[in-house]
């Protein structure tokens, strides 16, 4: 693959580029990093970004994906034409506005804390499934006659198969 990106913002740089003097993703700006207790002048383009953050992998589909198409095609490239008119005093007009909704709305989900929290719930959920499902051999064994594939050679301490 050529001309991959690989540096994937989760703090895109057409909202960054709003805190440098000259609203460019070359521009200086500020940063203040929290965790580390430090500062540091920086470019859009060289923060909040992750390698390969938005790398997926899923057999057959492109692992750039929600890189290339979702996030620059449909969700930031879009917004930044309401940015632009914002920047330059105007409003948005409908299309405008509603592409700067599904930027706000992505923002609100894909930084790394919000991630985390998916993830520890996700977890949290699988491990409550999982100890329901097997709290007793009635449960246990009408989920797998459900699943025979994917659960019919499996045993759980307490139980067995017949």
């Amino acid at each position: 693959m050529t001309n991959v990106p690989r540096q994937h913002h989760y703090v895109p740089q057409v909202l960054l580029a709003g805190f440098t003097l000259d609203g460019t993703r070359t521009g200086r700006l500020h940063v203040v990093d929290l965790v580390r207790g430090s500062t540091y002048a920086s470019t859009p383009e060289g923060t909040g970004a992750e390698r390969d953050y938005n790398t997926i992998e899923v057999e057959g589909i492109d692992p750039f994906l929600i890189e290339t198409e979702l996030l620059a095609k449909q969700i930031e490239g879009p917004a930044s034409n309401a940015f632009a008119r914002i920047r330059g005093g105007g409003l948005p007009n409908e299309d405008e506005r509603d592409r700067l909704l599904a930027f706000i709305a992505m923002q609100a989900l894909r930084t790394p804390n919000r991630r985390d929290a998916y993830d520890a719930f996700m977890t949290q959920t699988f491990r409550l499934m999982v100890s329901v499902l097997t709290e007793s051999d009635e449960l246990f064994e009408a989920e797998k006659s459900r699943h025979p594939e994917e659960l019919g050679d499996l045993t759980v301490a307490g139980h067995t198969n017949p």
